[in-house]
């Protein structure tokens, strides 16, 4: 598989099974239409395909995939002063790296004293200031922020950054600038994400702590949330030890975090959502692992928080680490709808000698960003696809379909069925896809 940068886009199309097209957060590979009716994708016309395993009901995923300027790999927990076009890191899918979904992820190290660094999971997603974004995953897959109980992806940004000044103008979150800041054209609307990583994001709310959040006595109230997409932790969420962070309001290294690269902030600090228990003028925030009380009227940096649709994220490739372990790094795969794939007017994959195993498979791209695609590659997985994986199906199989020496929005390719596939399971013991990267 190639190195792909994020300018691009993949669309996925199930052989047997529709599939689709979305956006690998941060590296631009695509994936996924949800929502719309899928037809048959295969046919098998040779007699010896006979047995390919029958009809089976439709299903819509895509997958997209980007370009791949060449870069070097930052130092270890930096983000480089200058970095390349689309300031995304380069990603290489392979079964050894890449998951479906995201369970497999490793969940948040319970801190077992304050000197203990924050452990766990990081993705990267959006850019702010032309640099990547880090983001610590707090939590694989809870519903502490979704109060129809869909599973969301908790994601707290590992850096510290200065939006809109970092003022809160009241200590009441919801009111307040920090939220419109954050929420707007400081942020949210500031191109920091892709049209497919910002549909992901979902609207969080939470009235009041649950058990899991931190029991440390404070003099801080809790930060209510209601249909928010971008905000900031409570004082309780960030003393969680199920979010990797130790349960005490005094001096804790999980809360340390990068500073990031802006002369506006010479110290480690960012704001909690906190109102100060008995006094309006002072809201809270962290300050060089400590949480300390801070004025309404004064500004520091944030470290913005926000929740992920599972049901939008299609896969996860580490970049930097084992996939599965501890303090492996992330890139997403989102869902996108400006880019599909299907067997164009043709309608079938055929092949002339079985004997060999290639199979053809005409293709056409559509959608608005059908002239980003420059490649057409195969997925093979044990079962069908579901949303956000929940059925927990594994990757078999990942090749690009060979089109010749030029490649066009509509044509056709070949590929070699693995010898380990038995045609006859086709649709029952496996579920192969086709993607438009």
């Amino acid at each position: 598989m190639r190195k792909r940068n994020g300018s691009k886009r993949i669309s996925a199309f199930l052989l047997s099974l529709i599939l689709g097209a979305g956006e690998l957060a941060g590296s631009g590979f695509s994936v996924f239409a949800e929502g719309e009716e899928a037809e048959p994708l295969i046919e098998a016309e040779a007699e010896e395909a006979e047995d390919a395993g029958g009809e089976t009901d439709p299903e819509d995923v895509w997958e997209i995939e980007d370009g791949d300027p060449e870069w070097e790999e930052p130092e270890e927990g930096m983000i480089p002063e200058e970095e390349p076009d689309g300031a995304d890191i380069p990603v290489e899918k392979t079964i050894e790296n890449t998951m479906l979904g995201t369970w497999d992820m490793a969940s948040p190290v319970v801190p077992a004293s304050d000197q203990d660094p924050w452990q766990g999971s990081f993705v990267y997603y959006g850019k702010y200031e032309g640099r990547v974004l880090k983001y610590r995953v707090l939590d694989r897959g809870g519903c502490d922020f979704t109060p129809d109980w869909q599973p969301a992806m908790l994601l707290d940004c590992h850096q510290t950054h200065v939006v809109g000044g970092g003022y809160y103008s009241t200590n009441d979150f919801m009111s307040s600038t920090l939220r419109e800041h954050l929420n707007g054209e400081y942020f949210l609307e500031n191109d920091v994400f892709t049209s497919p990583e910002k549909s992901a994001i979902v609207n969080s709310t939470k009235i009041s702590p649950n058990e899991r959040d931190g029991k440390s006595e404070s003099e801080y109230g809790f930060g209510k949330l209601k249909d928010t997409k971008i905000f900031v932790l409570d004082v309780k969420e960030a003393t969680n030890p199920s979010y990797g962070y130790f349960d005490t309001i005094e001096y804790s290294k999980t809360r340390e975090k990068e500073k990031w690269p802006n002369k506006l902030i010479s110290y480690q600090a960012w704001l909690l959502r906190s109102p100060h228990a008995t006094d309006k003028n002072y809201a809270s925030y962290v300050s060089d692992g400590k949480i300390r009380k801070v004025s309404v009227n004064g500004g520091t940096a944030v470290s913005p928080a926000f929740n992920l649709d599972l049901s939008k994220i299609i896969f996860a490739t580490a970049i930097s680490g084992k996939k599965g372990a501890v303090n492996t790094e992330y890139k997403l795969t989102v869902k996108n709808l400006d880019m599909g794939v299907d067997l164009g007017t043709y309608g079938k994959v055929y092949n002339a000698n079985m004997e060999d195993r290639i199979l053809t498979v005409p293709y056409r791209i559509t959608g608005k960003d059908a002239a980003e695609a420059d490649a057409v590659s195969i997925l093979i997985l044990d079962k069908e696809y579901k949303n956000g994986n929940s059925n927990g199906a594994k990757i078999l199989y990942y090749g690009t379909l060979d089109c010749g020496d030029s490649f066009e929005v509509q044509g056709r390719g070949t590929f070699r069925l693995p010898g380990e596939f038995d045609l006859s399971g086709w649709g029952k013991d496996y579920h192969v896809y086709m993607m438009a990267e």
